[in-house]
């Protein structure tokens, strides 16, 4: 019986991470199962065979990417393995961001793969394994430097850089994910993340023009992305402030955060987006506004939505109230970007 089953997507990226995984269990002699020893192939479903390696294996690693993520077959063994209430150790191999169906594996133990040394993946694998009762020794030549960057391979996609990936980038560090993901982009034009994920760093660079081409090309990738039409919305606010746009600009912006906000877990980030977009072009010009800011302030700085932190500051480094007037209430605002001691009194 195998201990371990490792789930993985047929892309090079995963690939790679599975030579690594495979060799560090070869070195601490544990026993795997693949689909590479499957009998028979094909098929729509569960493999019955697959199945049964998975009834039987102790542990599921599975190699978390977007490309693993969007393969039905993975993801039918992440959830045969879940209903048998298999241990589950994820590796991910790149900057992900889990599907709503998949947030139960949030919880499971978690190898991250970017960012990270190739000795602190082999650590951290081990130690996660360790920690689901899986041991072994591993020879000391095991950590040996495996020489692999997933970001050299250009069919990895960044999926949607948080404000704080941004944020804390080091100096060049922008640039070169803007030129790694223009490679991956001229090799496989139809990745839809490829195009969000530089559309924001592009908003970061401060590259309106790019970032307003680079979103518009994932929202018709990705029709039903949040991200996508947010994206979009965010990189025409910085393509012009409020004082040049026009009402068809404005619209134009309006009608993409209208679109984000239907979608399925849409942020409170795009009700906050709305409220200023309103507010700096309808209301110093004393026009009736499409819609009610403050009910959409109110949302958008909603408590209770720590992923929508990060998102919210992203908001305000692109549009930040230019006009502020009674007509919006900016105590509102200014408790949340400063907190309670410096709000202004009611």
């Amino acid at each position: 019986m195998a201990t371990c089953f490792i789930s993985y997507a047929h892309a090079p990226l995963d690939q790679a991470a599975v030579a690594r995984v495979c060799w560090l269990l070869d070195a601490g002699h544990i026993s795997y199962w693949m689909d590479r020893h499957l009998r028979s192939q094909g098929g729509l479903a569960l493999n019955g065979e697959i199945a049964e390696q998975i009834d039987r294996c102790e542990t599921v690693i599975f190699i978390c990417s977007s490309q693993s993520l969007s393969s039905p077959y993975c993801l039918a063994e992440i959830e045969h393995a879940s209903s048998k209430a298999k241990r589950i150790l994820r590796l991910d191999v790149e900057p992900i961001r889990l599907p709503g169906n998949l947030l139960p594996l949030a919880s499971a133990r978690l190898v991250t793969w970017h960012d990270a040394t190739d000795s602190e993946v082999d650590g951290r694998l081990l130690a996660g394994l360790a920690g689901l009762g899986v041991g072994a020794e591993i020879p000391s030549s095991a950590f040996a430097s495996f020489g692999y960057d997933p970001l050299d391979d250009p069919n990895a996609a960044i999926v949607r850089p948080t404000f704080h990936d941004i944020y804390k980038a080091p100096p060049g560090r922008l640039e070169e994910l803007s030129r790694r993901l223009t490679a991956a982009i001229g090799i496989n034009p139809d990745n839809g993340f490829n195009h969000l994920s530089l559309s924001l760093i592009q908003l970061a660079l401060k590259d309106a023009a790019r970032a307003v081409a680079s979103a518009n090309r994932a929202v018709s990738l990705l029709p039903t992305s949040t991200a996508a039409h947010h994206a979009e919305a965010l990189a025409r606010c910085l393509l012009l402030p409020p004082s040049l746009r026009s009402r068809p600009d404005t619209e134009m912006i309006l009608r993409r955060l209208a679109v984000a906000r239907r979608q399925r877990g849409a942020g409170a980030h795009t009700d906050l987006l709305s409220a200023l977009v309103i507010a700096n072009y309808y209301l110093p010009r004393h026009q009736t506004p499409p819609g009610a800011p403050n009910d959409l302030l109110v949302r958008g700085l909603a408590p209770g939505m720590p992923f929508d932190l990060g998102e919210t500051r992203r908001v305000f480094t692109v549009e930040p109230l230019q006009a502020p007037t009674g007509a919006l209430d900016v105590r509102l605002l200014q408790h949340y970007v400063h907190g309670p001691a410096q709000a202004a009194p009611a």
